[in-house]
């Protein structure tokens, strides 16, 4: 059990889902800066691989906190 470090409430494990093309994905943690590219979007160098990341919520006081870990990736 992952306890809150404010309040010492529960943390509940979920996922932060990367929406994209009608498609779901796990986010992924991926070293580096954002950029900005032609027109003022977002231009980034993605590595090919990325750490995918879980959600931690607290069930007290609503705190969440991102954890990139192998362990979750998808199964």
């Amino acid at each position: 059990m992952q306890t809150c470090p404010y309040c010492d409430g529960e943390m509940v494990q979920g996922l932060s889902i990367d929406r994209g093309h009608g498609a779901n994905y796990i986010a992924h943690w991926f070293e580096g800066t954002p950029a900005k590219s032609l027109f003022g979007l977002l231009g980034v160098r993605v590595p090919k691989r990325g750490i995918p990341m879980a959600a931690f919520r607290c069930e007290s006081c609503g705190l969440v906190e991102l954890f990139a870990r192998e362990e979750f990736k998808a199964r």
